[in-house]
């Protein structure tokens, strides 16, 4: 399901210093609205973002292939301000066979670490399925939904939607995600958490692996995400990415037959 125009190539992520000045001047020009004197400098760094897209590999996946919530995604993309034909890079992960490889390696080592402290805090995740659990959740998150600008609307727009959430041993819910699927392809629409609760950083991470293995358990085999490129999103959401085992990539939507 994961085709690519090439040979894979070595991932480029946070560590390596294309990354960093390519994310650098996205974020300068994401930013340059109010502020000409950023755009100044982000604009002198475009060629630096253009060499980062140029090194990624690319996915076309065929409009038939996926649901409204996914082709809606892909056909918007992400761009820059004042630069509608640059199409910048997507966070995209390709599910590995099992649970037992997607954890595996040194990379994976600070994931694992969170999901053993999750384990200790007594963390479970699972499926959200009636209408009234899912306005409970929603409820009792809204805070931090209205503070990232999610809005019920949304969260209710597709009735097929898969719906997860996180409690902690004493069964207060602290996280939550939103999910859609077909075929092969799923996007993260949102991923949410109390970030107020001592258990916040590893309910996330449990949650996000309980996703990647519910999906994989339905057939899914490549995983987008909802939102900005992650060009321009907080650090602390590009290392959260980068833990979980995210590539950078080029993505587009195709025609019907694209293969």
């Amino acid at each position: 399901m994961l085709n690519v125009d090439s040979q894979p190539r070595p991932p480029v992520w946070m560590s390596d210093p294309l990354f960093k000045d390519a994310s650098a001047a996205a974020r300068l020009l994401t930013g340059s609205r109010r502020h000409p004197l950023r755009k100044a400098k982000g604009l002198r760094g475009v060629p630096d973002i253009a060499r980062l897209l140029r090194s990624l590999p690319s996915l076309v996946v065929p409009a038939s292939a996926v649901n409204t919530p996914i082709a809606e995604h892909l056909q918007g993309g992400s761009r820059l301000p004042g630069m509608r034909r640059l199409r910048i890079c997507q966070a995209v992960l390709p599910l590995e066979a099992t649970q037992e490889r997607y954890l595996a390696g040194k990379s994976r080592g600070r994931l694992r670490t969170n999901l053993h402290r999750a384990d200790d805090l007594g963390i479970t995740c699972a499926p959200v399925a009636g209408d009234d659990d899912k306005r409970a959740l929603v409820q009792s998150l809204s805070n931090y939904l209205n503070k990232y600008s999610v809005r019920d609307e949304d969260l209710f727009r597709f009735p097929q939607d898969i719906w997860m959430e996180a409690r902690t041993g004493d069964g207060e819910q602290v996280a939550m995600a939103l999910l859609s699927q077909s075929s092969g392809y799923a996007l993260l629409s949102c991923l949410i958490a109390n970030t107020d609760h001592p258990a916040s950083s590893p309910a996330r991470f449990a949650l996000h692996a309980a996703v990647v293995d519910h999906l994989r358990a339905r057939g899914a085999q490549t995983l987008f995400v909802h939102g900005k490129s992650p060009l321009v999103i907080e650090s602390g959401l590009q290392f959260f990415q980068h833990l979980n085992g995210y590539r950078l990539m080029n993505v587009r939507l195709g025609s019907a037959q694209s293969s």
